[in-house]
C-alpha cells in the first residue's frame, strides 16, 4: 500500500471516530427522543432562531442542540438558584476546533453587556457567570482609587474580569476614560502607578484622554462606539516586556 493512500485511510478513520464520538457526545436515546416534549422557553428560543417549534418537525441535529441549550440554562439556574436567559448558541464545530458554547444572562441583566459563556466539560458543565456579577465590585474599588486622584474631574473606568475563584478576581485589565486637563499626564500616570501598586490582580491597563462631554454620555455598552479616533487626545498603554510591565503615552 502506498504511503498517499494509507494516509488517506488513517484520515477516514479519524473523521469516522470524531463523528462518531460526535454523535455519542450529543445523542438522546430513541425513548427520550420520541416522548421529548418541549418547554416554553424552548419554544421561544426556537422561535428567536426562526426554527419549527415542534420537537417532531426539527430534524435529529436540531433536536440535539435545543435540548443542550435547555441543559446549560438549568445548569445555571441550580447552581446559582436565579433564572438565567438564553442570549445565544454556537454548536460544536471540529472543522473550525469551535466548542460547543451558550451565551446567557441573568433574567432582569441586559442581554447586550452581561452575557456570559456556559460550556460543556466531561464532568458537566463550566460557566463565566463570576465575570458579570464580579464586575461592579470592582468598577466600585477601581473608581474610588481614581476619583482620589482626579477629583472633580470626568472619568470613567471598565474593568474586564478574567481568571477569578467565583470570589475574587485573579486578573483584571482595566479601560479608563479621564477628561482632559492641562496636567492630564501626570494625572494618567499616577493612576496607573497606583492601580499597579494597591491591586495584586490588575495587568492591562489602558488610559485614553478626550473632553469631558464625551465621557458624560458614556457607558460599558456604548463607551468603545462613542471613543474614536476623532476625539481621543491622548492615550496610555502598559505593555509587558521581559518581566517588567511598562507604561507610556501614545500621541
Amino acid at each position: 500500500m502506498n504511503k498517499t493512500l494509507k494516509t488517506v485511510l488513517i484520515i477516514i478513520v479519524l473523521i469516522a471516530v470524531v463523528i462518531i464520538y460526535g454523535c455519542v457526545r450529543n445523542h438522546i436515546s430513541e425513548v427520550q427522543r420520541k416522548n421529548y416534549k418541549l418547554n416554553a422557553r424552548q419554544v421561544a428560543i426556537l422561535k428567536e432562531e426562526e426554527m419549527p417549534t415542534e420537537w417532531d418537525e426539527l430534524n435529529s441535529y436540531q433536536q440535539d442542540c435545543i435540548k443542550s441549550i435547555e441543559d446549560m440554562l438549568e445548569y445555571l439556574e441550580k447552581k446559582y438558584d436565579k433564572e438565567f436567559c438564553y442570549g445565544g448558541y454556537r454548536a460544536a464545530d471540529w472543522m473550525d476546533n469551535e466548542q460547543e458554547e451558550l451565551l446567557a444572562y441573568a433574567k432582569g441583566d441586559d442581554r447586550e453587556t452581561d452575557c456570559f459563556a456556559v460550556r460543556p466539560t466531561k464532568k458537566g458543565f463550566e460557566d463565566d457567570y463570576p465575570t458579570v456579577y464580579l464586575w461592579p465590585e470592582y468598577v466600585e474599588k477601581y473608581s474610588k482609587q481614581i476619583k482620589d486622584i482626579v477629583g472633580d474631574a470626568k472619568f470613567v473606568c471598565f474593568p474586564i474580569i478574567g481568571e477569578n475563584d467565583g470570589k475574587k478576581a485573579k486578573h483584571t485589565s482595566i479601560d479608563i476614560v479621564i477628561s482632559y486637563t492641562d496636567d492630564y499626564k501626570k494625572v494618567g500616570e499616577t493612576i496607573y502607578k497606583k492601580l499597579l501598586t494597591n491591586e495584586e490582580d490588575v495587568g492591562r491597563i489602558v488610559i485614553y484622554v478626550t473632553d469631558s462631554e464625551y465621557i458624560e454620555k458614556m457607558t460599558f455598552a456604548n463607551w468603545k462606539e462613542i471613543l474614536d479616533e476623532d476625539n481621543i487626545i491622548d492615550h496610555f498603554n502598559n505593555t509587558e516586556r521581559s518581566g517588567e510591565r511598562i507604561g507610556g503615552w501614545e500621541e
